[in-house]
């Protein structure tokens, strides 16, 4: 059974959730603290996020998911969702809403994401480890031990296209298509900033993500031709 973790402040927002997806093992929480501590012990397939919670704006959770996320706002303006998606959110459901259409979405996103993983197996390009199932990646280390690289569902699926075709350059359209798919319309600076988020979080790897101008991005090693 596929696990969604809710996280809502509003008890009764978390129960109509919960019993729609009631053939799903959802778990929930009304805070990030207790979204924190919930993520740290256990892994889902997808996260349910309300943005306006108690103790900050749910947005900081999105690096810390490891699973698709689906946000659930009452904010209307497009700038939000624009960050949200650029943040790494899958999808983006404005307050108020029908059960239904979430529960339409949530399987969607559940039989998308598990298609994929089961296409995945595990890829080395360096020092560098993708675990497809998993959706892990490992800088690994001939001292002082590996390094667990925290990143978003969509960050991995960018680095996996890349590292598919390691030297290669890949358009931003071709990203885009591989990381969010044909239903999901964002622009180029959006790849970009998770490209930008992507090279910070690799920098102690031997891995580079290049620029090629005017044509996209390619993975390389450093010390290989």
């Amino acid at each position: 059974m596929h696990s969604i973790l809710v996280v809502e402040d509003s008890t009764e927002m978390r129960l109509l959730i919960s019993d729609a997806l009631k053939d799903f093992d959802v778990s929930e929480c009304g805070s990030i603290q207790a979204a924190r501590e919930r993520l740290a012990t256990s892994q889902f397939d997808l996260v349910i996020l309300d943005l306006t919670l108690p103790d900050g704006d749910g947005l900081t959770l999105l690096p810390e998911a490891g699973a698709p996320v689906i946000i659930l706002s009452g904010r209307l303006d497009v700038a939000q969702k624009v960050v949200a998606f650029k943040l790494g959110a899958e999808d983006y459901v404005t307050k108020p809403f029908s059960m239904q259409e979430l529960r339409a979405r949530v399987e969607s996103k559940i039989v998308k994401h598990s298609r994929e993983k089961n296409g995945l197996e595990s890829l080395r390009l360096g020092d560098l480890v993708l675990d497809g199932p998993r959706q892990r990646i490992v800088i690994k280390r001939e001292v002082n031990g590996d390094d667990d690289v925290q990143c978003t569902s969509l960050e991995f699926r960018l680095l996996w296209s890349m590292a598919r075709a390691p030297g290669r350059v890949l358009s931003r359209d071709h990203l885009l298509e591989s990381a969010w798919g044909k239903t999901v319309h964002v622009g180029d600076r959006t790849v970009d900033a998770h490209i930008s988020h992507l090279r910070k979080k690799l920098e102690g790897s031997k891995v580079r993500i290049e620029t090629v101008v005017g044509s996209g991005y390619r993975l390389s090693v450093i010390g290989e031709s």
